[in-house]
């Protein structure tokens, strides 16, 4: 079997004279080389190398002159065919491109919408992703994803108890918080799990390098130098400068409490997570850095387009508080980078998120700390989402006011006659004649003046959590929904930008929801739909 490769794009003419080593050197290749027999007017770059392969006896030195001639001949033959071949194939060839260039180009213009689909469906996998990080959990496992609906309720603290129910839990937490048309991708669809996650990893990074813009300011009282909560650079500054602040002395490295979760920065646990760092942190998480109290402490508007109120959120969860004392100890910390577990301080964030959330959902069980912590979140709430652009008005003031301008109050009300026109002077020389309503009572004036409404000690249920609420509190002017916000408020995010949502499996289990928001199943066109909301009173 003899190889040939020609160099030259002319045919070989009948004349060419070859030596007895040249031929041999020919016989040793079959690969024609494109380049030199490339059609004149083909890119020389996009040539195919096309292999022929035929026959040609051997040469030796006692080959025979007609012999070796016959073999030149067979071989310039071979050559002249392979050449025209050649010449055919790259003008189809060219002819082909052009025409896979024209189909793609249409292709791509038919598709144009179902890219555009495609493109939507990831932005809503990454807005409830996003939703999810902040309100739910900070780091999710793959294996939470594919799997049906466990039936499980994510706010029973034994959910901790293994790793197989904890995975369990998250993804009772994926059904909880996202609406019912995505269920199927959590089940069934590897790329909204893979693009889920994504969004999580590069969000969470996001999260770290605005909190260390914001950080000066929240932690102002700390006297931090500038630059330091550059994570790149100052970590063994941070180490030194905030040591006292992230760990107890000689506390151990797997130790889960921290200074800076307590009011006081002493293990005080009745004030616990009762730190106004963790609510300016959850008020720039939501509402961006505009919303951080003044320097004099005076509250902030919050922002129409931030996320929070874009989702609607109005309430706190365990796991938004959890986040906030993570990253207070991360950016903190000597790590100059994220991880699990920190590189360098080798303190286990993941271990400290969890330990928070547990903490909050073990109280909220216990009839003796529910309270506690129910109280706990009336007080984020409050400041969280507290707007300083808001201007309230009391009603009852004014119609005081009002009351006292014309010179009446409440006896000279009651003792006014029961029907028939009255004649009641109001200035000198003038006569109003005035109906009077029967059976007036000073409530119909001062919506203010309610009596007390004591609190029963029965059990209130929140969504599958039994708190008890403790001893009996005067409520005057409170609704039994004010009284009774959920530990968790603990609420459900809302739906996500543009508001997608529509219920999730609350309205199937018969549950209050999880927090973030307003319910799902809510009338009032103003309340976005949320997953499922726990509220203090039973049954709201």
């Amino acid at each position: 079997m003899g190889r040939t490769r020609r160099k030259q794009a002319d045919p070989v003419s009948d004349q060419d004279e070859f030596t007895i080593d040249e031929l041999n050197a020919v016989s040793d290749s079959s690969i024609i080389d494109n380049d030199a027999l490339a059609d004149d007017t083909s890119n020389s770059h996009n040539s195919d190398s096309i292999e022929i392969t035929f026959v040609l006896p051997t040469v030796t030195d006692f080959t025979s002159r007609d012999e070796f001639m016959q073999i030149v001949k067979s071989a310039q033959l071979a050559l002249g065919d392979a050449s025209k071949e050649i010449r055919e194939l790259k003008i189809q060839n060219t002819k082909l491109q052009h025409e896979i260039k024209t189909l793609k180009s249409r292709k791509s213009g038919k598709g144009s919408g179902s890219s555009k689909a495609k493109a939507s469906e990831d932005d809503e996998i990454g807005r409830w992703a996003r939703h999810f990080l902040y309100m739910d959990e900070l780091i999710v496992d793959p294996a939470a994803f594919l799997k049906p609906d466990p039936d499980i309720d994510p706010s029973d603290p034994n959910r901790y108890h293994s790793a197989s129910s904890k995975v369990r839990g998250q993804t009772a937490e994926l059904y909880e918080r996202i609406p019912d048309e995505l269920h199927i991708k959590i089940e069934r669809s590897p790329h909204f799990r893979d693009t889920f996650i994504d969004v999580m990893t590069v969000h969470r990074r996001t999260i770290w390098s605005n909190f260390r813009r914001a950080a000066p300011r929240i932690f102002a009282f700390l006297n931090p130098p500038p630059g330091i909560y550059n994570a790149s650079k100052r970590g063994k500054d941070r180490a030194t400068t905030f040591s006292l602040f992230i760990s107890f002395p000689n506390a151990a490295k797997s130790s889960v409490y921290r200074p800076c979760m307590f009011e006081c920065q002493t293990k005080d646990f009745s004030v616990i997570f009762k730190c106004i760092w963790l609510v300016e942190f959850i008020r720039s998480l939501l509402f961006g850095p505009t919303s951080l109290s003044g320097p004099d402490g005076e509250v902030q508007p919050l922002a129409n387009n931030s996320s929070g109120r874009i989702w609607r959120i109005e309430r706190v969860t365990p796991g938004v508080i959890a986040l906030a004392v993570v990253a207070t100890v991360f950016i903190h910390s000597p790590d100059e980078s994220w991880d699990t577990v920190g590189p360098q301080s080798g303190i286990n964030y993941e271990e400290l998120y969890n330990f928070c959330k547990r903490f909050i959902l073990e109280a909220l069980k216990k009839p003796q700390s529910a309270q506690q912590m129910l109280d706990l979140f009336d007080w984020y709430n409050e400041r969280v989402f507290a707007d300083g652009s808001e201007e309230k008005s009391d009603n009852g003031d004014e119609l005081s006011e009002a009351l006292q301008a014309m010179n009446l109050n409440e006896n000279e009300m009651l003792a006014l006659p029961t029907d028939g026109p009255q004649d009641i002077g109001l200035t000198d020389g003038v006569v109003v004649q005035q109906t009077v309503p029967d059976q007036l009572q000073p409530t119909d004036f001062d919506p203010v003046s309610s009596s007390p409404v004591p609190v029963s000690p029965k059990t209130t249920s929140i969504q599958g959590i039994d708190v008890q609420p403790g001893p009996h509190r005067d409520v005057s002017g409170t609704s039994m929904e004010d009284d009774y916000i959920a530990p968790a408020a603990v609420l459900e995010p809302v739906a996500v930008e543009e508001a997608p949502a529509r219920g999730g499996k609350a309205s199937r289990r018969g549950r209050g929801g999880r927090g973030g928001g307003q319910n799902r199943n809510s009338v009032d066109a103003t309340v976005a739909p949320t997953r499922n909301l726990r509220k203090r009173a039973a049954g709201s």
